[in-house]
């Protein structure tokens, strides 16, 4: 069997179409659920993994630098002594010249001062990323810590420090 495609034919199919497309009565779908929330910025996620990110770098410098100051200290025989104002007071074996014992104070000085500025710059993030992720746990309550296992580090690599 063919089928002649004619004017007439396209005309009638083309009418036969419309007719029954003005009788449907067509409802169009309800919005997803999310149309009735708030835009929400992501701004605070975004922020949030930039401070993650900025305490991923210092983290491995903080550690470096107490290994290193505990390194001095071991391998030059030297015990140090911290009084609250965070003072650093050496006692260093007799049998180490003052040229010596003058080097290392500088350079365990230098060591501390390195310490606590990463520590203050890292506690500074941390407070940052809770605040942020107290604002996150507001608009969402199944909302996860991002920052809860760094947070948990700095202060196990805080513990292994006797200066803070």
């Amino acid at each position: 069997m063919t089928y002649s495609v004619t004017k007439l034919n396209i005309l009638y199919d083309a009418k036969h179409i419309f007719y029954i497309c003005a009788n449907i009565s067509h409802t169009p779908p309800k919005p997803h659920k999310f149309v009735d929330l708030p835009l929400q910025s992501s701004m605070g996620v975004e922020q949030l993994i930039g401070i993650v990110s900025e305490i991923n770098a210092l983290l491995p410098q903080f550690s470096g630098f107490i290994d290193e100051f505990n390194k001095v200290l071991i391998t030059n025989n030297i015990n140090v002594v911290f009084d609250a104002q965070h003072h650093v007071t050496l006692d260093v074996p007799k049998t180490m010249s003052t040229p010596n014992a003058s080097y290392f104070s500088q350079r365990i000085g230098i060591i501390d001062n390195l310490i606590l500025t990463r520590c203050g710059e890292i506690e500074s993030l941390i407070e940052q990323g809770y605040n942020i992720e107290n604002q996150l746990k507001k608009n969402d309550s199944n909302y996860s810590s991002l920052i809860l296992d760094k947070a948990n580090e700095f202060e196990r690599l805080k513990a292994s420090y006797k200066g803070i």
